[in-house]
């Protein structure tokens, strides 16, 4: 979630941007940010394209940390 993070501040994007590109709720955004859920494999294939691959989705749905 760190690159997602970085990613976002770097673009001056909030969650709810993120949560509007992706046809999620903000709230949803806000469960993967504190780390209580994961996004789908869906959400997680969008947010790859929407970073051009700066966050792929295997780190999202598997996260190391």
């Amino acid at each position: 979630m760190k690159k997602l993070i970085k990613w976002l501040n770097k673009k001056g994007w909030t969650q709810k941007n993120l949560a509007d590109e992706l046809g999620v709720s903000e709230s949803a955004v806000s469960l993967w940010f504190s780390g209580d859920r994961k996004p789908s494999s869906k959400s997680a294939l969008k947010i790859e394209n929407i970073t051009n691959g700066t966050v792929s989705r295997l780190s999202l749905l598997y996260p190391s940390e």
